[in-house]
């Protein structure tokens, strides 16, 4: 690689597409030709063709490393989890997770929750009876937007549109009540298995 001098200017003379490239970069450096913009762009291009190659790179690994997971729980993963329960019980249940060299294998407790099944149906149940459960978004450009959040700062309040349950706002209803709104089951609290 051909270094410049801190003092150097890339000119025509001095041109990469010469059989040289450039190791430093200096205060002084500038585009000041055809053939120096020419340099730089063609750079930033190749720096962009190799993130790309470098992301596309990155995502076929990531699908391998998942499908090598899934192959492996698809035929361990029940074995696995049984040897952790007897484990565990063995050890009087004082315990709900095993640390292993290679990571960390145990049961978590995930709380009782409301699932959605039907969201239209909830919807319209939260906006006739539970109105602070709805959360509307807006999408809106130029004047549109502008008239928006002249609205918005008559109100007092933030505005943003697209229509859908807050599922925080229903689950706390349902526990204050008991009630269950339509287009929603109760998940069970459980135990599930992980590795980590």
């Amino acid at each position: 690689m051909k270094s410049i001098d801190p003092n150097e200017v890339i000119s025509s003379s001095a041109h990469p597409a010469d059989g040289g490239e450039y190791q430093v970069f200096t205060s002084q450096f500038r585009i000041q030709d055809e053939r120096s913009a020419n340099w730089l762009v063609r750079r930033i291009c190749e720096a962009r063709a190799y993130a790309e190659k470098v992301e596309t790179w990155a995502a076929a690994e990531i699908h391998q490393a998942r499908q090598k997971e899934a192959r492996l729980m698809q035929r361990f993963g029940a074995e696995l989890e049984a040897w952790a329960t007897a484990s565990i019980q063995e050890s009087g249940g004082r315990v709900k997770s095993i640390r292993l060299p290679a990571g960390q294998i145990g049961y978590r407790t995930v709380p009782l929750s409301i699932e959605v099944q039907d969201g239209l149906a909830l919807t319209e149940w939260c906006e006739r009876y539970l109105p602070k459960a709805v959360r509307v978004t807006v999408r809106a450009e130029g004047h549109s937007a502008v008239s928006l959040i002249a609205l918005s700062s008559s109100l007092g309040e933030s505005i943003s549109f697209q229509h859908q349950p807050v599922i925080a706002e229903v689950s706390r209803y349902t526990q204050e009540t008991g009630e269950l709104p339509p287009g929603t089951v109760i998940r069970p609290a459980s135990e599930k298995f992980y590795i980590r």
